[in-house]
């Protein structure tokens, strides 16, 4: 893998920032039993014409030799991109692979010499339905967050999953909401799209004009009608880090350690762990995260009435 500066690395990452699709999958781990690797995240950056580089951010073993080939959703398989992948520090690297913009992976196979072959696969996003309008949401496409405020750029899918007469999609169709319940509409980056019975579509919906304080928290399809679909989100890359540092480690046993939490004690340190305490937020309490999509919505929308409710002058 060839070195990459600093610079150029920093630039890579924050120039047309185009995270990886089912981004919420992340961190996905496989293992031969013998070499265990983990893929922390992905994003894509755009080349010219009809491709993408899809960057895999993943954890290796320092000494491994492998070969790596990825298979998108049209069961095309990409070798990896030698030239754009490097090592950010020992057993942590960026994989890289070409494919076409519209791609979206679907396996990693590593190949390591010395030892059997093995696949990490990425999950299909949950689909969402009202009986007619299907919906999946693949994460984001884009995003660009300065003080003055934030953009967003959403990868959704829309299927017509009627016997008879056409759906119309359009930018307005779609809004989301922070986490205070403020709702941002669509901005109008594409022309409203006719699909025939049994056919879809793969949109980029945009919003922009958004306070860089805003969470997005929901995503909406036909807000405040009675077929509405809403999806719950997943926190942004960096929030998601930042709620990571703020959990308690949990006590595990040498047998249940996991390729993911092997590779973070791989790189800890003999500092001991500052003690964190985490307070409960309006809206949450102790009880079992919610695991449906359903409950998912539920609690976001309890939380957010919580926080109108705090918002009230009395």
């Amino acid at each position: 893998m060839k070195e990459i500066s600093m610079g150029a690395a920093i630039a890579l990452l924050l120039g047309a920032l185009l995270m990886a699709g089912t981004s919420s999958a992340y961190p996905l781990q496989g293992s031969n039993g013998v070499v265990s690797c983990v893929i922390f995240d992905g994003f894509r950056t755009p080349n010219e014409g009809n491709s993408s580089t899809l960057h895999l951010d993943m954890a290796v073993p320092s000494s491994l030799d492998a070969n790596f080939e990825l298979m998108d959703n049209e069961n095309a398989i990409h070798p990896v991109d030698v030239n754009m992948s490097w090592a950010l520090q020992t057993g942590r690297v960026i994989v890289s692979f070409v494919i076409p913009y519209r791609a979206d992976p679907v396996a990693l196979r590593i190949i390591p010499n010395g030892s059997e072959p093995f696949t990490i696969s990425w999950e299909q996003p949950p689909k969402l339905t009202n009986g007619v309008t299907n919906m999946r949401y693949y994460g984001l496409a884009n995003w660009q967050i300065a003080q003055e405020g934030q953009a967003m750029m959403m990868d959704v899918f829309i299927s017509n999953n009627g016997t008879s007469g056409d759906l119309v999609v359009a930018p307005e169709n779609f809004s989301i909401v922070d986490q205070w319940g403020w709702r941002y509409y669509a901005e109008q980056n594409f022309e409203p799209t006719v699909i025939p019975p049994k056919n879809f579509m793969r949109a980029k919906v945009t919003f922009s004009e958004m306070s860089s304080r805003s969470r997005p928290m929901l995503l909406e399809f036909d807000s405040g009608k009675a077929t509405a679909i809403i999806v719950a989100l997943e926190p942004l890359p960096t929030e998601q880090a930042a709620d990571e540092q703020t959990k308690p480690a949990a006590t595990t046993t040498a047998a249940e350690t996991s390729p993911v939490e092997q590779a973070a004690a791989n790189n800890s340190t003999d500092q001991p762990a500052a003690e964190v305490q985490t307070l409960t937020q309006p809206g949450e309490t102790a009880a079992t995260l919610p695991q449906t999509a359903e409950e998912k919505v539920q609690a976001q929308r309890d939380k957010m009435s919580a926080l109108q409710s705090m918002m009230k002058v009395k």
